[in-house]
């Protein structure tokens, strides 16, 4: 069999092409190109606005999404509204019959009328707590008095000083009003004296006069501390009782001995007058009730304190009448109590019956579905005559003022969007048309994919033709110059990360260093290396230019380009 000898062929016609593309490579390279018989797409260098743009599709969606449940069980009775249909906040869409439902409601009423009608005569129209209470207030009253009876059958001190005249035993019988001893307060003295009428007018309250009793009792002094209003005849004069306590007694001094009260208001006058010595106080022990004495707990001539009991008093009547009393107290305080807590428990069942009462007129409201928010009906599984059970979805509205898109932004980018930024929104469904939008939520975490990550924007914009799920693409502005110099972004060749072009200079292409700017999805700024009106290649640059030359625009070195 004979080998075939073709390979030597193919391998010669690959040499040549190869050496032909180097002649035009080096070509190009030294000397301007000819473009005689190249037909070549061009542009000319034009002054334009830019807009700088962070570009992202994503699809059209609602702010506000609710599905709409039956919240009780019925059947449909009419629909309202049909899909598409805009609605307001609390518009009717659907209605329901339940007759349960409605059957409940009227019982609930009814039970809630009854519970209020025995709590009112619970009450009672003459104002049973009233009654009640004043009976309990009665019963208290009693209570005080009895045990102040009751406190009266211990006989106690009026005041602090020494007993006298307690003649009682064990077992005797003591009346209410009785002076049963006496309490002299005997650690300082008083002198009651008379002065005539005639001397009345030398006499005044607060003075210092000395009380001389005669033999070795040296002179005391004392102090008068009040002059009677109200004289007593004696013969053709009246006299007047003037009181003189005695400021440092003698030890000598004792009640009942007669003395004399010196007063001398001045060096030229002297006035004396007669007195008797008494206990500057004495109070008389005076049984308040009937009793028997029980007990004799002090004796005549001992000292005793203010307060002390002296005799203790036993009457059964007393006691019997303050046992009574104290049950009454109790009684009324037992009956006031248990006609409270019947009114407690009555008003709880009016509670609940009004709590009842509620639930029912709501599960009847419901029966009447309505929107929850101002927007779009946007689906619709209810049909008249439909049987509806307890949260089955009837519909779903959604909120299409504003409507929002969400876009992807690198993290490169995403610190150049704030809320509220300028937007502009194009739909796929809608070929040349643009709404204006603002940024309305940025997320706080991004998500990586592929060693990428891009975090979520949120734009808003109003557009009544627009529909949900509709593709879009979103620009959200940046920065936008005016009437800069420009060239498309094909025109644009790279080597390394220097830029340039290729000038048509008549037959010829000339290459030329260009220093770029911003740029949008179409053209970029030429900020030197170019002048407006001239003309450079945009085309297939395959016959002039070294493929490894050319790169997307996406691959631009430092230009802040925009994926499309």
């Amino acid at each position: 069999m004979r080998k075939s000898r073709k390979w030597p062929i193919t391998v010669i016609a690959v040499i040549v092409v190869l050496a032909l593309g180097y002649r035009i490579y080096r070509g190009l390279k030294t000397r301007p190109s000819s473009l005689s018989g190249a037909v070549l797409a061009t542009a000319t260098v034009e002054k334009r606005d830019l807009a700088v743009t962070i570009t992202g599709k994503g699809t059209v969606d609602s702010t506000d999404k609710r599905q709409i449940k039956a919240k009780v069980a019925g059947t449909v009775t009419a629909v309202l509204v049909s899909e598409g249909s805009y609605v307001k906040e609390g518009d009717t869409l659907i209605l329901l019959s339940n007759d349960t439902a409605q059957l409940q409601l009227e019982q609930a009423r009814l039970e809630a009328a009854l519970a209020k009608e025995s709590l009112n005569e619970l009450l009672g129209p003459g104002g049973a707590r009233d009654k009640l209470s004043l009976n309990l207030r009665q019963a208290e009253v009693n209570l005080a008095s009895a045990e102040e009876r009751a406190e009266a059958l211990s006989i106690r001190a009026p005041i602090s000083g020494q007993l006298w005249d307690l003649n009682l035993t064990t077992g005797d019988r003591v009346r209410a009003g009785e002076i049963v001893a006496s309490v002299v307060d005997n650690r300082s003295y008083v002198v009651v004296a008379k002065v005539k009428q005639e001397d009345l007018s030398r006499i005044k309250t607060g003075e210092h006069v000395m009380i001389y009793a005669g033999g070795e009792i040296g002179p005391c002094p004392g102090l008068i501390e009040e002059v009677s209003n109200q004289g007593v005849v004696a013969g053709k004069s009246a006299e007047f009782q003037v009181k003189v306590r005695v400021e440092d007694p003698s030890p000598f001094l004792r009640p009942g001995m007669s003395v004399t009260v010196t007063y001398n208001p001045n060096v030229y006058t002297s006035l004396s007058f007669p007195g008797q010595v008494e206990p500057y106080a004495k109070k008389n022990v005076v049984a308040e009730v009937d009793g028997t004495v029980k007990f004799v707990l002090s004796a005549t001539g001992s000292w005793v304190d203010e307060g002390q009991e002296l005799i203790r008093l036993e009457n059964d009547q007393i006691a019997l009448a303050l046992e009574q009393v104290k049950s009454s107290v109790e009684a009324a305080r037992q009956e006031l109590a248990s006609w409270e807590n019947q009114v407690e428990q009555q008003r709880l069942k009016v509670r609940q019956a009004e709590l009842n009462l509620q639930e029912k007129e709501k599960a009847v409201q419901n029966l009447t579905v309505k929107s929850p928010l101002t927007g779009k009906v946007i689906s619709l599984s209810a049909r008249p005559g439909d049987d509806v059970s307890t949260g089955q979805v009837l519909a779903q509205v959604a909120s299409v003022d504003p409507l929002v898109v969400t876009i992807p932004v690198d993290e490169l980018d995403i610190a150049k969007v704030y809320q509220g930024q300028t937007a502009f929104i194009t739909v796929d469904a809608f070929p040349g048309k643009s709404w204006e939008g603002k940024v309305r939520r940025i997320a706080e975490q991004g998500q990586v994919r592929e060693g990428i990550t891009n975090y979520n924007v949120e734009v808003e914009f109003t557009a009544e033709e627009v529909k949900l799920s509709m593709s879009s693409t979103v620009s959200i502005l940046l920065s936008k110059e005016y009437q800069v110099l420009t060239v498309p972004l094909e025109a644009i060749k790279w080597e390394g990360k220097k830029s340039y072009v290729y000038v048509v200079q008549g037959e010829r292409v000339v290459q030329r260093s260009v220093v770029l700017g911003v740029q949008d999805e179409m053209y970029i700024e030429v900020r030197s290396g170019l002048s407006e009106g001239e003309t450079v290649l945009t085309g297939d640059l395959g016959r002039i230019n070294d493929p490894r030359a050319l790169r997307l625009p996406t691959q631009v070195p430092g230009v802040p380009f925009r994926p499309r």
